[in-house]
Order: structure tokens, then C-alpha cells, then sequence
């Protein structure tokens, strides 16, 4: 948050050395440095694996919220950010305060399908009554649901299409006689989880040698061509993007891109973004692993999206059997030796 809006000058200790504002959502790095949550995760997404300030190693999952600091923080006296408007309070209850503010500066809630209005809240009421999209409002969000439902239908039977095809030619067997080194392929792991893959070495006849795309070479194994690990690529993996461009925030998503997504009870998946809808701020992703009756449609601000493995790290060199997640039927656990088959619960 910008300083001027404070009723007193902050102390120099609040602020975030990233950004010099007052710190939003403090984290705390283990060397004892403290960061706005969204300057820190912007830094360590580029690649970054140290410390702003001290260059000590320092991961996403090094960052603990620092309740101390972030409540000293809320508890600052601050004015609204519309200069028109006299209300003062504290910092923690200013998100609020906004959301309801008769001068902030709104859109009309139906400008999704072309209303022009943009004005202070406080004149909204009077534009409802003669809005023409708010008489037919009904039949408008009506139309809308509908044509999600059916694109979201037309996306299942194509990607059920593409399977089926992608199944015939892996269950042919041709293919893999005409693979070369530097091909690109899918590849399940040893945890039954399908990932793109390239082809890095052909040992003997009966056998591959595999890379991941996007995890460390050590993972690299020999698999047997007729071990059912192998299938044409995205016969059951999405095309993804190996590596999101450095100078790019991570919420500026592009087709293919590796984030951490969250499901609707809470839990943690790698996702990757299917579409993206820049009318409307929205951001398709499929959870890996699940079918895709349970991709959905998110806010590009969501909280529940996050860089890529910054809540869904998985120890790939852990003995398979202790590899457990907790499953969307909450309180039971299950193996991952293979993707799990549960639905999302709704």
C-alpha cells in the first residue's frame, strides 16, 4: 500500500525492500527478512533461489506468514484510497471498506455484455433502473451458462476423440518403431503420472531412455517400450509450457503454463492453463492427474492459483509407499502409484 495513505508515517521497518511500500501479507524467510507475500513469490518465480537482500538459499516453501508483523501492520490507521471520501480506519479493515465505498470507481455488473456505464458506486442504483441489460438480466446470465456448459462440452468430446485416437495408435505398437533420440513423447513415472517426456537415448531394442521434461535430470530412467509407460505425446498429458519466460509475472498466463492450482476442497494439485479469457480476467486450468470433467474456469487473481510448486511439492525420490496424499474423500489416504480416480467433491 502506498505510504500517503497512511494517517502517520509508517515505520521505514514495515516496508518491503522489493517494492518500498508498506508490506502486504508479511513473509518471513528463514535468514529472518521479512517480504510482501507477492514480492517474494514474484521474485523466487523467476528463477530466483536466494534471498532479496542476503542472497541466502531460499525456496517457496522456506516463507512462513509473520502473524506479529502482519497484525502490528493491520492495525495501522490509514484513510480510503477515494480522495472524496472521509472515512478512516484501520488498514486491516480498508479491503472491506472499499468494497463498499459510494466513491469508488465501478462498472456497470452486466458491462460483460457490452453496458458502457463506469462511474462511483454510489450512482450504480440509479443506472439499474434504466440499464436495458438489467431488465433481461435473467435471460442474459441465462444465455452465458449455458454457452460455458456447452464449450465446456464440446472441449470433453474432442479431448475424448483425441484419446480415442491416441489409444489406437498406442495400442498398434508402430509408433515406437519409428521413435528417434530428441523425440518428444508421454511418459508415466514411477508414481503413475503422466508427464511429457523426451527421448534422450535408445540403449537397446526393448528399451528407452527417458528425461521429464521439466524435473531434474536424476529422474531420468530406461523404460521398456512394452512397459504401457509409454504412448504418443499428449495421448494423455497437455501441452505445457517448459519454462514461463523470466520477465513475465506469473499471473500473466499463456497456453501450456505450470502453476499450482486448488481444488474446490482445498487441496493442491500442478495444474496447467488450458485457456485463458482476456475479456474477463478468467483462466482455464486442467488439475494433473483427474479427468477432465473437473477443469474449471478462475479468476487470473484467484487465490487459488499459485506458482508453479509452491504448495504441491512432491518428493519424487521417496519410496512409493510413502508417497500419500490426502484424496478429495477427506479423511482417507491412498497410494500414488497411480493418478487418483476420485472425483472432486463439489
Amino acid at each position: 500500500m502506498e505510504i500517503g495513505k497512511f494517517l502517520q508515517p509508517p515505520d521505514p521497518n514495515l516496508l518491503c525492500v522489493i517494492c518500498h511500500e508498506v508490506m502486504s501479507v508479511p513473509q518471513r524467510t528463514p535468514c529472518g527478512h521479512v517480504f510482501c507475500k507477492n514480492c517474494i513469490i514474484d521474485w523466487l518465480s523467476m528463477d530466483k533461489t536466494s534471498c532479496v537482500t542476503c542472497r541466502s538459499p531460499l525456496l517457496f516453501a522456506d516463507l512462513q506468514l509473520d502473524r506479529v508483523l502482519a497484525s502490528i501492520i493491520g492495525n495501522l490507521k490509514c484513510r480510503c484510497p477515494n480522495r472524496s471520501c472521509p472515512w478512516r480506519g484501520k488498514y486491516s479493515r480498508r479491503h472491506t471498506h472499499v468494497k463498499e465505498c459510494a466513491e469508488e470507481l465501478i462498472c456497470c455488473p452486466h458491462s460483460q455484455f457490452g453496458c458502457s456505464f463506469k462511474n462511483k458506486r454510489r450512482h450504480l442504483a440509479t443506472h439499474l433502473v434504466t440499464c436495458k441489460y438489467e431488465q433481461v438480466k435473467t435471460i442474459l446470465y441465462a444465455q452465458r451458462n449455458e454457452t460455458i456448459a456447452v464449450k465446456k462440452r464440446v472441449r470433453e468430446q474432442e479431448a475424448r476423440v483425441s484419446q480415442l485416437e491416441s489409444v489406437i495408435l498406442e495400442r498398434s505398437g508402430r509408433w515406437l518403431r519409428d521413435v528417434r533420440i530428441d523425440d518428444k513423447i508421454d511418459a508415466k513415472d514411477s508414481r503413475g503420472r503422466w508427464y511429457e517426456s523426451t527421448v534422450i537415448g535408445i540403449p537397446d531394442d526393448v528399451s528407452l531412455e527417458i528425461h521429464f521434461d521439466g524435473w531434474n535430470e536424476k529422474h531420468d530412467e530406461n523404460v521398456l517400450r512394452d512397459s504401457g509407460r509409454l504412448a504418443p505425446l499428449h495421448s494423455h498429458s497437455y501441452k505445457r509450457r517448459k519454462r514461463r519466460r523470466t520477465l513475465r509475472n506469473w499471473r500473466d498466463f499463456e497456453h501450456g503454463d505450470m502453476i499450482d492450482g486448488q481444488d474446490s476442497i482445498q487441496h493442491w494439485y500442478e495444474a496447467v492453463v488450458v485457456d485463458v479469457n482476456h475479456e474477463e480476467d478468467l483462466v482455464y486450468i486442467h488439475f494433473e492427474g483427474w479427468p477432465i470433467m473437473w477443469d474449471e474456469w478462475l479468476p487470473v487473481d484467484s487465490e487459488r492459483l499459485a506458482p508453479l510448486r509452491t504448495h504441491s511439492v512432491i518428493k519424487r525420490n521417496q519410496p512409493t509407499e510413502q508417497r500419500l496424499i490426502l484424496t478429495p474423500r477427506v479423511g482417507t489416504f491412498v497410494s500414488n502409484d497411480s493418478p487418483p480416480t476420485t472425483p472432486h467433491t463439489l
